[in-house]
């Protein structure tokens, strides 16, 4: 364990770090925010200021993650009585970063930093790590209410962390079976306990997100599955998080070989790291892989290579330099690459917000809320909006309804190739093959239409 030195050092690292997040809040895309981040913040600020579950401060979602959105509202709201409410979430996000720098070396907790910023500040990645750490201390201790507990309090933070669980009940089938018990009643009371908090937010058992991304992939073919797979761990980003994790995976496998360390402690089992890599795995072959998924394999993984090596060797002087070295500069040429693009962007946002009305944002809605607040972003991906909207936005007409009821006059998007800037308002929106023209219908209650594309604005669209 640390000295109390080095977790000073530590804390005044986790300090300039947190200064970091609150200048970088506005200049997305550049910087450690994610659009992740800021649908949090958004819906957490919305939660503090009004009391209701609502991204665009009209319809009630529960499109996010419950236990870290119970943390963070709870948390900030005192704060906001007397401080920004910005700040406030900005500084509770700060405390899971605090916990590492309680528990590891320094060097390690540089890399925890690395990490953080490649992952996205402000989410539920950070926070869910803590938790698979303190499942693999129960674990390795037959600590059977601990591990309910925390398998429990998992999946309330990513229902989607099952994945991780269903693999780690394959090791206890295999080395200890009166663990399968407390890990199956566990998940059953998480299961239990996300439906009951979503249906009393939404009249639902289940987010929001979860509806819209299954309509997403209902045209989905193996092609397309392949194709999105090859695509998310082919994007330089990603694979910047995934030569990170590596370089964590290497340092533990040199040390696993060199170190006295006890190998048969849980956190260096090679299982536990691929459940939490399996949860990658099976999320890039149904949706786009962002950069919040990373958060706890990097994280864990970090920790375990830190544990494992006692100091640093020339045995594992390499594996560090490239867990720290390589994303550090990749993310210093991302960042400046990004600037420019991120100024546009803002500059043209800020033109918009000096519209009236709401606006109705396909992607990019998180950001473009949180700069127009308190003025209404709807939401277009569907992910942080109603059932209702989730059900019928791919109807043309019920779309154009629901825009003209809300008095939309303004959209903005970030389309990609081959998906159309406007889905629901043209033909075929969501099956248009990359390179197809896009026929677009007539709305012509919208006034301005502003696209970004790569982080730049791109010349009006359409304009009635």
């Amino acid at each position: 364990m640390p000295s109390l030195q080095e977790r000073a050092n530590n804390l005044f690292l986790s300090m300039l770090f947190l200064l970091l997040a609150g200048w970088q809040l506005d200049l997305h895309p550049a910087g450690m925010h994610s659009e992740h981040t800021y649908s949090t913040f958004q819906i957490a600020r919305n939660i503090i200021e009004s009391g209701q579950s609502t991204f665009d401060g009209i319809a009630v979602t529960n499109g996010y993650h419950l236990l870290w959105m119970a943390i963070l509202t709870a948390l900030a709201a005192p704060l906001a009585q007397t401080i920004p409410i910005e700040s406030a979430l900005i500084g509770v996000s700060i405390l899971p970063i605090v916990a590492f720098a309680w528990i590891t070396r320094p060097l390690v907790f540089v890399q925890v930093l690395v990490a953080v910023y490649l992952t996205g500040y402000g989410t539920e990645g950070v926070f869910a790590s803590l938790l698979f750490l303190s499942l693999a201390w129960a674990v390795q201790a037959r600590k059977r209410v601990i591990v309910l507990l925390v398998v429990f309090a998992i999946l309330l933070a990513r229902i989607d962390y099952v994945i991780c669980v269903f693999v780690l009940l394959i090791w206890a089938w295999l080395r200890d079976r009166r663990l399968i018990a407390p890990m199956i009643f566990g998940t059953a009371l998480g299961f239990i306990a996300y439906g009951t908090a979503h249906w009393a937010i939404a009249g639902e058992l289940y987010s929001v997100a979860l509806l819209q991304k299954g309509y997403l992939q209902q045209a989905a073919t193996l092609d397309g599955v392949f194709d999105r797979t090859i695509a998310n761990f082919a994007s330089v980003d990603n694979q910047i998080r995934i030569a990170a994790w590596l370089g964590a995976i290497v340092t533990l496998f040199i040390s696993y070989f060199t170190s006295g360390f006890d190998r048969r402690r849980m956190i260096y089992n090679p299982l536990f790291h691929f459940s939490l890599y399996s949860f990658l795995v099976v999320h890039s072959l149904a949706s786009e892989l962002g950069d919040w998924y990373f958060a706890a394999p990097l994280l864990v993984a970090i920790y375990a290579a830190g544990r494992a090596s006692p100091g640093i060797e020339w045995r594992t002087a390499p594996a560090i330099a490239f867990c720290i070295v390589l994303p550090v500069a990749a993310s210093m040429v991302q960042f400046f690459q990004a600037w420019d693009p991120a100024r546009q962007y803002a500059e043209v946002l800020d033109s918009t917000a000096e519209l009236d009305g709401p606006v109705f944002a396909y992607r990019g809605s998180a950001y473009l809320a949180w700069r127009r607040h308190p003025e209404p972003v709807l939401n277009g991906d569907g992910v942080m909006n109603s059932f209702d909207y989730a059900r019928n936005a791919h109807d043309a007409t019920w779309l154009n309804e629901y825009l003209t009821e809300n008095g939309v006059k303004q959209f903005a998007g970030t389309p990609e190739l081959g998906v159309c800037p406007m889905p629901g308002l043209c033909c075929g929106a969501l099956t248009l093959e990359p390179g197809a023209d896009f026929r677009h219908g007539d709305p012509q209650h919208i006034d301005r239409i502003y696209v970004f594309k790569g982080g730049r604005p791109c010349p009006l669209l359409h304009q009635n």
